[in-house]
C-alpha cells in the first residue's frame, strides 16, 4: 500500500504536488469512488 499521490506520480508524468491538486479537485477515482487526499492504494488490487 502506498499513498495515492505517490502512486499517481510514479505512473504518470505528474509531480506529487500536482497529483495532490488533482486528488483535492476531485479528478481522481479509486475503484469508482472519488479519492480522498491521504488515501492509500494497493496497485495490485485497486483501480485508479
Amino acid at each position: 500500500m502506498q499513498p495515492i499521490t505517490q502512486f499517481i506520480a510514479q505512473t504518470t508524468d505528474l509531480s506529487r504536488r500536482a497529483a495532490e491538486v488533482e486528488v483535492r479537485d476531485g479528478r481522481v477515482r479509486v475503484n469508482g469512488k472519488k479519492a480522498l487526499l491521504g488515501a492509500r492504494v494497493d496497485p495490485l488490487k485497486d483501480r485508479v
